[in-house]
């Protein structure tokens, strides 16, 4: 594994997504952050904390990938609680091919929130298959496989601090 971002640059835009997003939302009188699982349960929570506004936490489990291969999309978790006329906050790990997010963003809307927008940590723009504009990007990265920081492999290397490559061995 090689280092590709280290803790401390992390932390700094995770700062700087916490104040555009609390910017973004300042008037409004609701936000529900739904994060999605299990991935981004770390950014999840340094971004929540950054966010000065009153807010709810909810999640969902939508499963995309075994080891490092792309397999179909399977709802582990569904919501359990009214979308319907809230300001829904999808909080993302990593946006690569689009698929999950995709998928995510059409299930969401589909219940009628009052706005829905899309925050990631990562976006892999030269994968990416669709249009769909993400709201807030922590970093546009190149189109490898990355573990930590809540991303894994075979649900090992989420604890670790800072953002590593997996090379081939």
């Amino acid at each position: 594994m090689k280092e590709y971002l280290n803790e401390k640059k992390i932390k700094e835009r995770v700062e700087i997504l916490g104040e555009a997003i609390t910017k973004a939302y300042k008037n409004q009188n609701e936000l529900t952050i739904l994060c999605v699982l299990k991935g981004s349960f770390i950014f999840l929570a340094d971004l929540v904390r950054e966010i000065e506004l009153d807010l709810s936490i909810e999640f969902i489990d939508v499963s995309s990938y075994v080891g490092m291969s792309r397999s179909e999309l399977v709802l582990n978790k569904d919501i359990n609680f009214n979308v319907k006329n809230k300001n829904i906050l999808i909080v993302e790990d990593i946006i690569d091919s689009g698929n999950t997010i995709n998928f995510l963003f059409k299930y969401i809307n589909d219940k009628k929130p009052k706005s829905l927008k899309i925050a990631t940590l990562f976006f892999k723009p030269e994968a990416y298959n669709f249009n769909m504009k993400i709201d807030w990007i922590g970093f546009n990265i190149s189109n490898e496989f990355i573990v930590g920081y809540g991303l894994d492999l075979n649900e090992i290397h989420r604890n670790k601090k800072s953002i590593y490559i997996l090379e081939d061995e």
